[in-house]
């Protein structure tokens, strides 16, 4: 969501930096970046479907159509990828809360009379496929596309065939990345997160070109923060055309508002730019109310009050890496506060807090923009920090509670929470069939542990349900006994170890590299030197023959010819290789990876012992070089390669070993035998 109203000021603002897509010269685009929760909302929500039962077909159709859409307008050149929420930081579950019990307010009840599965069934068939996950249906809500819930499981699935299908038809060069429900994260930060992993590389182009899709505020946040100079957001837009967000356009118009003109020469961009998205979380966004006093959506006031204080104190707010030089930021509040950059009056339902809670309250708001601040630049500093108040602090709390000196602006190392404890954290009671049966009485039963926590009648304030907030370790506690009930099929889908999928049609770049990995069942990788994507793959199963359809009314594919293999981030910190980290791994400077059945070799390896060879199988990729102390008595082509790996060559023998019954010593044509 981010900052209420913010694109509409901009727009309204820099008219130029807003083009609709019939009017942008089609242009094709490097990176194609898709988060695609919003269009399930909107294809559940759609108004045609009022007067029509909401199909499986209709519902995926609509989904596809847009992601067609986004094919078309952006046409992506080397990789897409395409991002589904996880399980969120809890400083953003508090915010998805408030938002479902109030659409739950608002729709009073649900009706189930236009929600179907490819049969007809009422809302205890409806509450009987969410427990038992029984292929792709259509939700009676949108409380239901939440990491999870079966739907969400069977949305994965259905993405998952899309991306067969468009690999195996038009679309043979391209690599798509997915990212789905079963990996924690936000979908907007999961694609920031890649898009930035992929900048700190020392071989990334500058002039890669990315088109981000998303309507949400946040994702303009995480855009300036990169600094990529070629990055545009495609959004919808008021009266149903798509809209581009030109962010390089964007970024002048800031720096010129926030700077006087004779001070641009001496300035750091980057960091006018930092300080821009540090300032404008005073407006408040998903993880904190807007500090008390500002008017809503009053960016132009954040531009003026910035540009008088930079012109006297020349010093930035921000430090690299998305840290806070909290003096500097504790002047700039107060520059706001003495000269009254703010409206005089405003409103609230709730009761003053008490005076030993005031201090607090404001030291949690300002540590809640330190940890936003971080997580819009990176990774995610926290899974478990929020903001436990529903007020915000005034200036005059802040200034006088809050202290530069000592501030602690770290966070400890967490994990985030499973699944269903997320479901737990942000679903209303009437909701509880989106749950396991073990858990529904939880949230219903008045002899419940944790009633307190699911009101049936709350107030609200500034658009906010105003409920408790939920302890974690007393959730966990009335969780727990319950979780050994589970179904295995639940207990997978409670599973917080899912992993990034790269799926690869038979003529981009990283198919004989993914091809060779699904061959030898086993190991793991870089890229090839030839591709321009950085990052770690893995074993992710064999090659499918075929993908059988999400949904009855759409034929199965056959003789599919995609392969797939897990991907990790080029500074993904985990091994996977066997090896612990105390042990001394073999001599390879890029990838190596050995287990009962297979040996990898991958990139500048250099191999001085046959005994790392196995009997049953060695893979070599990449630029591996200086093989030594074995003879090669042949080197050729082998009548059983396939014509997607050509640029593969079999070794018949290594030292006079035999080779193995099932399998071939993979070694790249560009290998140096010594």
């Amino acid at each position: 969501m981010g900052v209420p109203g913010f694109f509409k000021w901009l727009s309204l603002r820099y008219p130029h930096i807003v083009e609709t897509v019939k009017k942008t010269p089609r242009s094709k685009t490097d990176f194609l970046y898709l988060d695609i929760n919003a269009l399930f909302h909107v294809a559940i929500r759609n108004k045609k479907f009022s007067k029509k039962p909401k199909t499986p077909r209709r519902v995926l159709s609509k989904v596809f159509k847009e992601m067609d859409t986004a094919f078309s307008v952006c046409e992506p050149q080397i990789l897409v990828y395409i991002a589904m929420d996880g399980v969120a930081p809890r400083a953003k579950m508090n915010e998805q809360r408030s938002r479902r019990y109030l659409a739950q307010t608002n729709q009073g009840s649900s009706d189930s009379s236009n929600i179907s599965t490819s049969e007809s069934f009422d809302d205890n068939s409806l509450k009987a496929n969410h427990e038992k996950g029984s292929g792709f249906f259509v939700p009676v809500d949108s409380v239901a596309i939440s990491a999870g819930t079966s739907f969400m499981q069977s949305a994965n699935d259905a993405i998952k065939f899309y991306i067969y299908q468009r690999l195996n038809g038009k679309a043979k060069s391209l690599q798509v990345i997915f990212n789905d429900s079963s990996v924690a994260g936000e979908g907007e930060h999961k694609v920031f997160q890649f898009l930035n992993a992929q900048r700190k590389e020392p071989g990334y182009n500058s002039k890669f070109r990315h088109i981000v899709c998303g309507g949400d505020a946040d994702f303009i946040m995480y855009a300036l923060l990169t600094h990529e100079p070629n990055l545009r957001i495609l959004r919808p837009g008021t009266n149903g055309d798509d809209v581009v967000l030109n962010i390089n356009r964007l970024r002048k118009h800031i720096l010129h508002d926030m700077v006087a003109p004779q001070l641009t020469a001496e300035i750091n961009e980057e960091n006018i730019i930092e300080d821009f998205v540090c300032i404008v979380n005073l407006l408040g966004n998903d993880f904190l109310p807007r500090l008390t006093h500002l008017g809503e959506t009053r960016v132009d006031l954040l531009f003026r009050a910035y540009r008088n204080y930079f012109n006297k104190y020349r010093t930035y707010i921000t430090n690299k890496g998305g840290f806070i030089n909290m003096e500097q930021f504790l002047s700039f509040i107060k520059f706001i506060g003495e000269r009254k950059f703010y409206t005089s009056s405003s409103t609230s339902n709730l009761k003053p807090a008490p005076v030993s809670e005031v201090a607090t309250r404001a030291n949690d708001y300002m540590k809640t923009i330190c940890w936003a601040l971080q997580y819009y630049s990176g990774d995610c500093p926290s899974w478990k920090f929020y903001y436990p108040h529903h007020k915000p602090p005034s200036i005059e709390e802040i200034l006088k509670h809050v202290h530069a000196e000592g501030f602690d602006q770290t966070f400890n190392a967490d994990t985030p929470m499973r699944p269903f404890e997320q479901l737990m954290c942000i679903i209303p009671p009437v909701c509880h069939y989106l749950l396991p049966e073990p858990f529904h009485d939880l949230l219903t039963d008045p002899k419940s542990p944790i009633i307190e926590y699911y009101p049936t009648k709350f107030s609200s304030s500034n658009c906010k349900a105003i409920l408790p907030f939920i302890d974690e370790k007393v959730l966990s506690q009335a969780m727990e006994p319950r979780s050994s009930l589970l179904s295995p099929e639940d207990a997978r889908r409670n599973d917080v170890n899912g992993y990034v999928n790269i799926y690869s049609g038979k003529n981009s770049t990283t198919y004989p590299t993914i091809y060779s990995l699904c061959m030898a069942r086993g190991g793991n990788s870089v890229f090839p030197a030839n591709s321009v994507v950085f990052g770690q793959l893995f074993y992710g199963g064999p090659m499918r023959i075929s993908i059988v359809s999400p949904i009855n009314e759409w034929r199965n594919i056959y003789r599919n010819s995609v392969v797939n293999a897990e991907y990790r981030l080029p500074n993904f910190l985990g091994d996977s290789s066997g090896y612990s980290n105390s042990e001394e791994r073999p001599n390879a400077n890029v990838g190596f990876f050995t287990n009962q059945h297979r040996s990898l070799f991958q990139g500048n390896a250099s191999i001085n012992s046959t005994s790392q060879f196995r009997n049953d199988g060695t893979v070599l990729l990449g630029n591996a070089s200086n093989l030594r102390n074995f003879t090669t008595t042949s080197l050729r082509s082998h009548t059983s390669i396939p014509s997607e790996c050509q640029n593969v060559i079999f070794q018949s023998q290594v030292q006079n070993r035999t080779r193995p019954v099932d399998g071939r010593y993979f070694v790249d044509q560009n290998v140096t035998l010594n």
